[in-house]
């Protein structure tokens, strides 16, 4: 059995990692960006991308009982006027099927859910 070397027992980590992407990647269709100091990290300290939007939008931090919904339905496409905030359960009955939302346009650029049809 061979020795082990250094970087095999201790891999370089981040960006002198060869493959290292920039501290982008994709998760469940999911764009998640390396964030290790925001506050609602996931333990390998990356936060989905439609939140970061959504925050800088509203200039403060998501709370827990927010949720961000994609209008259209596509995980990856994080721009502001396809994101609108709802709460955890709402968001989970419209992904459950149980509800369908319509979407009153605020401005050009924000979405309101006006309201949950059974």
């Amino acid at each position: 059995m061979s020795k082990l070397r250094y970087w095999q027992i201790h891999p370089p980590k981040g960006p002198a990692h060869p493959f290292w992407k920039g501290g982008i990647k994709k998760s469940n269709g999911y764009i998640l960006i390396k964030k290790p100091e925001h506050p609602f990290s996931y333990c390998n300290g990356y936060v989905p991308e439609h939140r970061l939007v959504m925050e800088e939008k509203l200039g403060r931090y998501l709370t827990k009982q927010e949720d961000i919904h994609h209008i259209n339905g596509n995980r990856s496409d994080n721009r502001i006027e396809n994101l609108v905030i709802i709460t955890r359960y709402h968001h989970s009955q419209i992904h459950n099927g149980k509800k369908k939302a319509k979407f009153s346009k605020l401005d050009d650029k924000n979405f309101l859910i006006s309201e949950l049809i059974d």
